[in-house]
């Protein structure tokens, strides 16, 4: 079994090429990683670019390794939802009520039930919007007597979430399709800047942290200099940005020696 392990780990290292990245998410550790990288061969050197959470770990752990750090942009995007719900906390908090009472109903088995975290934005802006598609199946309200005073918690819920949530859920209805995006197979570092730069237009406030030099961004200048290469923009690179780009070159292969018949002429050839 021992040899079957040194060989599949052979193979291995002898496929990966000299340079390449690591993903990691926060349990990553530098120690950890110097370990194992000896199995195939290379070691924290050969690293060039880390991607993960923009996490206190993560960004010690890029420091440390002296390379760039690809933040998640999906992360940054949860963070500035989160931080645009804050006022509504109140609001949100009626509506995990309402969501409860509405599982006693008859309808309750159209509702999706979420799971309010307060760890993640996410469950609460879904939740947003199954009240949203929800309110067609609650209980009609009879309008209250001029002399009654309404003192019922329910009825108090039913009238005034769905609607005062209405214009938060239009406003969260374009951030749910951006962060849908963001988690596709495939997207590189420009597509992820074009769709965080267009909601930008539409939410200036998340610019705390989706905007290029936003605070938590660790390697703004690599990210930078990263999309203006793929946007076909190379001329436009920063002395910094080329700075960060330099361990990225390209080595000029070697040209192959000429055989015998290539370094003669064509008329020494004939004769």
């Amino acid at each position: 079994m021992e040899s079957v392990v040194k060989a599949v780990q052979k193979s291995i290292g002898e496929g990966m090429p000299k340079s390449f990245g690591l993903v990691i998410d926060g349990y990553g550790h530098a120690a950890a990683i110097a370990r194992f990288l000896p199995f195939f061969g290379r070691s924290l050197d050969d690293v060039r670019f880390l991607v993960g959470d923009n996490c206190a770990v993560n960004k010690r752990l890029a420091n440390l390794m002296g390379v760039p750090l690809v933040g998640c942009a999906s992360h940054r995007l949860n963070l500035a939802v989160r931080e645009y719900l804050a006022p509504h906390e109140d609001a949100l908090a009626e509506v995990q009520a309402l969501m409860r009472k509405l599982r006693t109903l008859k309808q309750a088995a159209k509702l999706r039930q979420k799971n309010c975290s307060p760890a993640s934005p996410s469950p609460r802006h879904a939740m947003v919007v199954d009240v949203h598609d929800a309110r067609p199946l609650f209980p009609p309200v009879r309008a209250p007597h001029p002399r009654m005073t309404r003192t019922s918690k329910t009825s108090s819920l039913r009238e005034t979430v769905p609607h005062s949530l209405c214009k938060l859920f239009d406003e969260l209805h374009d951030v749910k399709s951006i962060s849908k995006k963001l988690q596709s197979d495939g997207l590189t570092l420009l597509d992820a800047r074009d769709l965080l730069d267009r909601l930008l237009e539409v939410h200036p406030s998340f610019g705390n942290y989706l905007a290029p030099n936003a605070p938590i961004a660790h390697s703004p200048k690599f990210e930078s200099a990263v999309v203006k290469m793929l946007g076909g923009k190379a001329t436009r690179l920063t002395t910094a940005e080329k700075a960060q780009l330099q361990p990225f070159r390209r080595v000029a292969a070697a040209a192959a020696p000429l055989d015998d018949e290539q370094s003669t002429s064509f008329a020494e050839r004939i004769l």
